[in-house]
């Protein structure tokens, strides 16, 4: 989508060009990434660490327990009228 996006900034190629473009460089990415799994998860896991952008099971956590939390406030009644 990204790819697409940019392609599509310049409006020098047609939308069809682009999309098929688009799909071809999706596919060549998730092939690389397959092949090199390992290499891939190692950066990711890096460039995380350098940006501070990790998720953890626990912030995850954190998350679905204020979602709970939120969910059975609007279901509980208000008794104290």
């Amino acid at each position: 989508l990204c790819v697409y996006d940019w392609l599509t900034l310049t409006n020098r190629l047609l939308h069809r060009a682009c999309l098929l473009l688009a799909v071809g460089v999706a596919f060549a990415v998730a092939r690389w990434f397959g092949q090199h799994q390992d290499s891939a998860l190692r950066f990711w896991k890096r460039a995380n660490d350098l940006t501070g952008l990790t998720i953890n099971d626990s912030t995850l956590a954190a998350q679905d327990t204020e979602q709970k939390m939120v969910a059975a406030k609007s279901i509980a009644p208000d008794r104290l009228s």
